[in-house]
């Protein structure tokens, strides 16, 4: 980042200085921080900017003056006589500043910039492009995600006298977000990625969120777009700009014009000015062919060869494999990071290492990095710092420079070659209890590390998008009053996708509460470091004593429970703060558990005698049918019945007593219902049955497998048990290593099921075996071979089909996943 002299920035976001000391004349500013968690450089030199978002960035300031940082610009005065040493810049809006700030740094540079927008694959398409243009080019892009209204402006200020090309991705999620970006970042070209239903609940109709993007390209030269969204085509064809379509279209300016994939590659034809190009992309699947398409037809117009681009295309890196949590043997934590390795990117990993796994022994396998011009010294004095900021215990580094690491760093335990040498040498059982980062460049293929180190190197793999999870979340955080609290139903080891995993990312996004069944469940979070709140819906009488000590809040639901636990607290008093807080459930209707109506005198009488053990925190029902609408007017007595009951209770104890009774189809159909906390289960993986909401979440689960081994049967042979998988001609058969003891449903055999192998479907035979199973892939064939992925359920099968072909519900289907499949859990910034 370049040096501003303070005078002139304050002029240029408009702000008053003030300084007990510091004359403004002396003061300069070489680095912007935002987020006190990241690394800063040059503490003495850089700039806080207290910005209002989920929480107000001037309660950061004492964390970064601590950190060493000494100018702050504010909107809040009272700040300003908090530390005698320090610089303030004052201003109405600490946003509108930073934004006027981008937009000024932006008008100094006369170099072509690239804007990328849509509703997915933008942080894909600008890295790959930057990987492309590299070769040619000296390019400034955004550090990771950083695409909104605090991440743009901060990427833009990163542009240099050295760089020739920015490319830069632009994201919104509401209506007027992009008028206020465009200006920052003025683009020559824009590149539409997509159009999808991402934030779509923010807008009135999918029109106005066109819209709403296309004002990136109101000023600029070039358009790139894939000629199929002929929705988006409408619209941009009314701008005085240059279209460059490309698709199928006869009349597309790059027409594909053959498409060939086999296990791994896709060979593509593209016609472009009348020459026939070709191009071998490493992915099979259609939206990282449409990623390539846009980045080929970028680089194409910017004046790059057809050799130039496809000699970068195997560098580019597959960013949706960043950040994968796994189950190591020992009980380590594997993080697997190990396709990119740059000095920001370390230090987010670091951190997110530090944070998550707080408790955990750190070790990290480091390669050398390439993708630095830094002073190599100074280079490896940053990573020991981020290393030792973030509590690494053991390092071991693989390559021809990182070697140099140990003169910085202490605790560097080996060094070796390459990953071969690491593999044969290192010995995984000597970790325990510890979490392991995997952080490398794409050419080391740490990928080869992962199976020595892995708990279950599984035929199966269940893995959760824990960006999904936060996208659900949010969303259901969206429809609901800032005053409603969440309670995230984790029971059940969290609808089997890992209880303590989801419930420890649950806990950073912010959930009120954890709900479980039963009070091991509770129990093996605390153990896992999970302190928020959790809620106990079905504690055994024996169990009371732990949740006592365990701070477990149990859920009362008989007068039998409600005297054991006046016993149980009575003698363990000692151990917890009175009075106790417990949850009364009533029984509205759904005659499960629960207190009647009619048990209201006793109850109440009760709850007065023993006030200073136990405080009723919530009284709770469940909905009977709130996902059927000919059951709306029980559903609506229902909540009454709580309502009288909440409040007579209240009237009696003298206390607020907070209610909830909406599950993830209360939240959704009964607004009114909200109260004072709502449930999401399986809402937050994406699965409800309402389609128009199903619209704006996002799955969140897939469950895969490979085929292990393909065989030509011929006409009139059996397949399977008992001999019921007949054909009166030759098949093509693929085994595939799942049966019911891994929770396939046997109703899936016999042609009632299908997967989805290399994009096409193919329909289960025979009976379902406990291990394995047959699917018939006569019409896949030859475009399959052994180890090719199967997707049981996920993008393309949603959970919803899966289970209706299988006669249950998706509660069952992922309950009933077997302990033996791999978990896994992807985040990607």
């Amino acid at each position: 980042m370049i040096t501003y002299q303070a005078i002139n920035l304050a002029e240029i976001i408009n702000a008053e200085f003030y300084s007990k000391v510091n004359d403004i004349n002396n003061v300069s500013i070489n680095e912007l921080v935002f987020d006190t968690r990241l690394p800063i450089n040059n503490p003495a030199t850089a700039i806080f900017f207290a910005l209002q978002g989920h929480q107000d960035g001037h309660l950061f300031i004492d964390e970064a003056y601590n950190k060493g940082i000494r100018n702050f610009c504010i909107s809040n005065k009272s700040f300003i006589n908090k530390f005698l040493d320090a610089n303030f810049f004052i201003v109405n809006d600490t946003l509108v500043a930073l934004q006027n700030w981008a937009k000024y740094h932006r008008q100094k540079f006369n170099i072509p910039i690239v804007g990328i927008t849509g509703s997915n694959g933008k942080t894909i398409v600008k890295e790959w492009l930057s990987t492309t243009l590299s070769t040619k080019y000296v390019v400034v892009k955004n550090p990771r995600s950083y695409n909104s209204q605090i991440g743009l402006p901060y990427s833009v200020l990163q542009i240099e006298p050295k760089h020739q090309i920015g490319i830069f991705e632009v994201g919104i999620s509401q209506p007027l977000e992009m008028e206020k970006l465009a200006p920052i970042l003025q683009p020559d070209t824009v590149i539409f990625t997509n159009i999808g239903p991402a934030h779509q609940q923010y807008f009135k109709d999918i029109d106005e969120k066109i819209n709403e993007k296309l004002k990136l390209a109101v000023k600029a030269n070039k358009f790139i777009i894939n000629s199929e969204y002929a929705n988006v085509l409408n619209f941009v064809n009314k701008l005085p700009l240059q279209i460059i379509k490309w698709g199928y279209q006869d009349d597309d300016d790059i027409k594909i014009t053959k498409k060939n994939a086999n296990k791994w590659i896709t060979e593509i034809e593209i016609k472009y000015k009348n020459k026939i190009l070709n191009f071998s992309l490493p992915f099979i699947d259609a939206a990282s062919i449409e990623n390539a398409m846009n980045v080929i037809t970028c680089s194409l117009m910017l004046g790059l060869s057809p050799n130039e681009i496809q000699s970068s295309i195997y560098q580019w890196e597959t960013i949706s494999m960043r950040l994968e949590s796994v189950h190591g043997i020992n009980g380590n934590i594997i993080i697997n990071d190990f396709y990119s390795n740059d000095i920001l990117s370390l230090s987010i990993s670091l951190q997110y290492m530090n944070q998550k796994y707080s408790n955990k022994k750190k070790i990290v396998f480091l390669s050398d990095i390439l993708e630095s011009d830094e002073n190599v010294e100074i280079l490896y004095k940053k990573i020991a710092d981020e290393l030792t900021k973030n509590n690494v215990n053991e390092v071991y580094t693989i390559g021809d420079n990182i070697n140099k690491l140990s003169e910085y760093f202490p605790f560097v335990k080996g060094h070796f070659t390459n990953t071969e040498e690491c593999i044969m040498m290192i010995e995984p059982d000597q970790w325990s209890d510890s979490v392991i980062l995997l952080k490398g460049a794409r050419k080391f293929t740490f990928e080869k590390l992962l199976p020595f180190l892995v708990e279950n190197n599984s035929y199966a793999e269940f893995r959760v998008s824990l960006n999904a999870i936060q996208h659900n979340y949010q969303y259901f955080r969206s429809i609901i009053s800032p005053n409603t609290g969440i309670i995230a139903m984790v029971k059940a080891f969290a609808y089997g996708s890992g209880a303590e995993d989801i419930s420890s990312f649950l806990e950073q996004l912010g959930a009120d509460y954890l709900g479980v069944a039963f009070s091991h469940e509770g129990l093996a979070l605390r153990k896992a470091n999970i302190t928020s709140p959790i809620m106990v819906m079905s504690p055994h009488l024996s169990s009371l004593e732990m949740c006592i000590k365990y701070n477990l809040e149990p859920e009362i639901y008989s007068f039998q429970a409600l005297e054991q636990m006046i016993q149980v607290i009575d003698e363990y008093s000692f151990l917890t703060k009175l009075p106790f807080p417990i949850h009364i459930k009533l029984d509205t209707g759904m005659h499960r558990l629960g207190f009647m109506p009619e048990d209201y005198d006793k109850l109440s009488n009760r709850l007065k005698q023993v006030r200073k053990l136990l405080k009723v925190s919530t009284v709770f029902s469940h909905f009977s049918a709130s996902d059927m609408p000919e059951h709306d007017d029980f559903t609506r007595l229902q909540a009454k019945r709580l309502l009288d009951f909440t409040a007579k209770l209240e009237n009696d104890l003298s206390y607020k007593i907070k209610k909830h009774i909406c599950n993830t189809h209360g939240v959704i159909r009964f607004p009114e219902y909200h109260f004072d906390y709502v449930r999401i289960g399986l809402g937050l993986y994406g699965i409800t049955s309402i389609n128009e909401v199903n619209k704006k979440l996002m799955p969140a689960v897939e469950l895969t497998t490979f085929v292990s081994q393909i065989r030509n049967i011929d006409a009139n042979e059996s397949v399977g048990y008992n001999r019921k998988s007949f054909a009166d001609h030759k098949r093509v058969i693929a085994t595939i290593p799942m049966g019911y003891a891994d929770g396939i449903y046997r109703e899936m055999g016999n042609g009632n099921g299908y997967v989805k192998i290399n994009n096409k479907f193919a329909p289960i035979i025979g009976d379902i075996c406990m291990d394995m199973m047959m699917a018939d892939v006569t019409d896949i064939w030859p475009n399959i071979s052994e180890g090719d992925k199967v997707l049981i359920f996920g993008d393309d099968i949603s959970i919803l089909d899966y289970a209706k072909i299988n006669n249950t519900i998706p509660y069952q289907v992922m309950t009933s996943i077997s302990p033996r499949v791999k978990r896994s859990y992807i985040y990607f910034f």
